[in-house]
């Protein structure tokens, strides 16, 4: 089991990209993707379970593409990202 952890955003947050990156990768729909992205602005944390440790790292990594500060951690590995 893979978690990743959205905690937050860097200077030069692309909030459009994540919308899209979220709606895609995890099938949401725009008012979900929104609230998960609007959430993360106003410094909440957002925490995210897979069960594929391929896909949690490679979702963190998009995810750290369009600014977002990430947590990763399953059984092989922990990064801050």
């Amino acid at each position: 089991m893979a978690k990743v952890k959205i905690i937050g955003w860097d200077t030069g947050r692309n909030k459009l990209a994540m919308l899209e990156l979220l709606k895609e990768t995890l099938h949401l729909g725009e008012k979900d993707a929104k609230e998960m992205a609007d959430a993360v602005g106003l410094g909440k944390k957002i925490n995210l379970e897979f069960d594929d440790d391929e896909f949690a790292h490679e979702l963190a990594i998009r995810l750290v593409a369009t600014g977002a500060k990430v947590e990763l951690e399953s059984d092989k590995i922990k990064l801050e990202l």
